[in-house]
């Protein structure tokens, strides 16, 4: 089995997240929503995880 997270480059494996946790998704889609609202730290962790409108 791969490794969940890789410490070199901080890239967390978001397929098997979403295999093992039920909850991610909608995780997922309120920290998305809390940014585009204006949460600043929102959008800094939805950024760090690569979240987009086009990709949510």
């Amino acid at each position: 089995m791969e490794k969940t997270w890789n410490y070199d480059n901080g890239a967390a494996d978001y397929a098997l997240l979403e295999k093992v946790n039920p909850v991610f998704n909608t995780a997922k889609m309120t920290l998305f929503q809390l940014a585009a609202n204006g949460d600043a730290n929102a959008a800094v962790l939805a950024k760090s995880m690569g979240l987009t409108l086009k990709a949510t």
